[in-house]
């Protein structure tokens, strides 16, 4: 195979057209317009691909299967064409549609057979197919489907112009523009009836394709007052430029017209950038100011937890910077399946009702599943009305239901989390493309920020499970002991319910010998016995049960006695509290802390149980004589703090262990089952997290612990 120059020209139309799809996919991916044209234009590529490698081939076996190659794609064209002007103008033809692409199997086998192409011909630019007895059918769909395409998208530019909708009007004809330069591409279809034309719809294609480009991408335009501010600049800039030399000419000033020429001709670009930059400035600087501050507000988002705090400041910020008329926030929530009201905000009083919720069928969020694009009212009636669409007037429907003039989706990687929802601008102003940049922005920094928000939230569920979970593991641990107490009451109850037993037996024997109300005030010491042993086995059962469940209650006064006893009483069913003794000096008077119960209560228990270990590892070790276990409590209060100081003679921690003790999953006990390493950094959570106070550590290895923790108190 021999480079023929007659494929170059094809073969870099194909490469300009491939970057021309790529430029409009990518600046809209998710439209069907958008990827409709890329497909056309992929298909295009791939004709123009086989046509130039066959203008270069040698042989004429080779010349057919590449033309047979560039006619698979061919076969694509025509409809794709027709679904595109479709797409565009918003008008559903789907059973046409669904004939026209089952046709397409049809066309490709039939494209590797005679019956469409039965040979090559050699001509002065390479070789070229001969059509075969059913090409004729498919130049007549090719035809029909382009006049179809003109026709239409005239007709919709036509009907655009009575509606008003004149940027509208211009895309459409851009687009009827560019399928009459495309039709003229029939002359390669007629040249396979060997006709010596060279076939030059490759040129076609490619004017076709690039007016369509422009229709596309240039739909949304600047504001109107802009453009002609700019306009009026232009002429008014280069006017002078070219018309003081020009006087100057005439007055035979013939020297100072060319140094004027120079001069202002090399000030003229500069000075108009200059100018219309100002005035830009000028005419836009309201709308500047509100997106400048709203792209502020979106570089701040990421830092707000609460998630109710920040859909505030959402809609806060829109109302207030943009001016509109409302704005709400509907959020997904996942138990309902549905998009719930999760804040809103109103500029004005009225008297209409906000939609609660927004159902995960709307036609709002099919809307968004199928484009992704912020839905304007205006927009969706204007297509509503040209394409007739029902679906388009229900959309539309309840974009007004919600009072909404644009509704904006915000994604989390693809799952739409939350939709905005914007009322009207102040003195009907309307909302620009340059509003919809900065609202993309907005929206991706509040997915960011509500994503970071329910993350923060699933890590304090997670945090509180896992404090519950060794909450629960050191309610294991407690098994022994909880039997004991419970054995204790249980032999209590047997004794005393056999000592009333004889008590009935000896009376039924001899009534006489032991007479009615002795009898009855025997069985009422042991029914109070009884009573007493019940009370106090609740009292284990019930403590244990306050201890191990998770507790959400408000915080309340905490009386540390009370607290310090209760804690003793749970840990006394984990170790022998007789291992140790103990020093607690809480003054009289002292004021209760600010806190919950059960929490501070968990705090203690892990001071007091990690103390005991601790000491009975020294005791165990036998390193000094004479050793006594030993714990103090003490507390003071300074200003509006609680100061409780917990101390132990145990063996302490190692210096290169100090500051790993806050650690989840740590733990210097030698035995998984004597320690899970969460204790500590529980306790840590608990006291700075959950109660706005500090906990502080020292310890001399060998010497033993001291604790120190503030808190604060109940402010009367």
């Amino acid at each position: 195979m021999q480079v023929n120059l007659f494929s170059i020209p094809p073969f870099l139309t194909m490469a300009v057209i491939a970057i021309i799809a790529s430029a409009v996919f990518m600046h809209n991916p998710k439209s069907l317009t958008n990827r409709l044209f890329a497909l056309f234009c992929l298909s295009s590529c791939g004709w123009l691909f086989g046509y130039s490698v066959m203008y270069s081939c040698s042989r004429p076996d080779s010349a057919i299967f590449w033309a047979r190659l560039g006619f698979s794609f061919i076969a694509f064209i025509p409809v794709l064409a027709l679904h595109f002007v479709l797409s565009l103008i918003q008008k559903r033809l789907g059973i046409v549609l669904w004939f026209l692409y089952s046709t397409i199997p049809f066309a490709l086998y039939l494209g590797w057979t005679k019956y469409i192409y039965s040979g090559v011909e050699k001509y002065f630019w390479g070789y070229y197919p001969v059509a075969g007895s059913f090409y004729i059918f498919f130049l007549l769909l090719f035809i029909v489907l382009f006049t179809a395409c003109m026709i239409l998208s005239f007709r919709a530019s036509i009907k655009a112009v009575r509606d008003g909708m004149l940027v509208r009007a211009q895309q459409l004809r851009y687009v009827f523009y560019a399928f009459i330069a495309g039709s003229t591409a029939i002359v390669d279809y007629v040249v396979k009836y060997r006709l010596s034309i060279y076939p030059w719809g490759y040129l076609s294609a490619f004017i076709f394709i690039a007016l369509i480009a422009y229709a596309v991408i240039r739909y949304r335009l600047m504001d109107i007052r802009v453009a002609f501010t700019s306009v009026g600049l232009f002429l008014g800039v280069y006017a002078l430029a070219l018309g003081i030399p020009f006087y100057l000419y005439i007055k035979e000033y013939h020297l100072a017209a060319l140094w004027c020429a120079i001069i202002l001709a090399t000030v003229a670009p500069f000075t108009y950038i200059y100018v219309q930059q100002k005035a830009k400035e000028k005419l836009l600087s309201e709308q500047r100011a509100y997106q400048e501050t709203l792209r502020q507000a979106s570089a701040g988002m990421g830092r707000i937890r609460d998630l109710k705090r920040l859909l505030n400041l959402i809609v806060s910020i829109l109302t207030r910077a943009v001016r509109m008329e409302h704005a709400f926030v509907y959020l997904w929530d996942g138990s309902t399946g549905s998009y719930k009201l999760a804040s809103a905000r109103r500029c004005r009083a009225s008297g209409e009702v906000v939609v609660p919720e927004l159902s995960a069928n709307s036609k709002i969020v099919e809307a968004f599943g199928k484009f992704a694009d912020p839905l304007i009212l205006e927009e969706v009636r204007s297509r509503a009305a040209d394409a007739q669409d029902r679906d388009m007037d229900a959309l539309a429907a309840e974009i007004s239901e919600l009072m909404g003039a644009l509704i904006f989706p915000i994604y989390s990687r693809s799952e739409l989390i939350a939709v905005v929802v914007m009322g009207k601008k102040d003195r009907g102003r309307l909302y620009t493309e340059d509003d919809l940049a900065t609202f993309s922005i907005l929206a991706n920094q509040a997915a960011l920020a509500i994503e970071n928000a329910n993350y923060y939230d699933d890590m304090r569920r997670t945090q509180e499970q896992l404090f519950q979970a060794e909450k629960l593991a050191t309610v294991g641990t407690m098994a022994d002991g909880l039997s004991h107490q419970v054995n204790n009451r249980f032999h209590a109850l047997g004794f005393i319910a056999g000592d009333l037993l004889d008590t009935v037996a000896q009376y039924e024997k001899d009534p006489v010998r032991f007479p009615l109300p002795e009898v009855l005030e025997q069985l009422r010491k042991g029914l109070t016995r009884i009573e007493e042993n019940v009370t106090q086995g609740a009292q284990v059962v019930r403590g244990l049960l306050d201890y191990s469940r998770s507790k959400t209650t408000e915080k309340s006064a905490v009386d540390l006695k009370k607290l310090l006893n209760a804690s003793l009483d749970m840990v006394g069913l984990k170790v022998r509290l007789s291992d140790f003794s103990r020093e607690i000096d809480f003054p009289e008077g002292l004021p209760p802390v600010f806190g919950h119960f059960v929490q501070l209560q968990e705090v203690f228990f892990n001071l007091i149980d990690n103390a005991h270990f601790s000491m009975m590892d020294k005791k165990h070790a036998g390193s000094v004589q004479g050793y006594e276990p030993r714990m103090t409590f003490s507390a003071r209060a300074v200003d509006n703090k609680i100061h409780i100081t917990v101390t132990d003679n145990g063996m302490g921690v190692r210096p290169e262990d100090q500051r790993k003790l806050f650690m989840p999953f740590f733990t210097t006990k030698v035995s998984s089952r004597s320690g899970n390493g969460l204790g500590l950094f529980v306790m840590r959570k608990i006291i700075e997290e959950g109660h706005g106070g500090a906990i502080r550590f020292a310890s001399e290895y060998t010497k033993g612990v001291e604790i120190q923790i503030v808190l604060p108190i109940v402010i009367m």
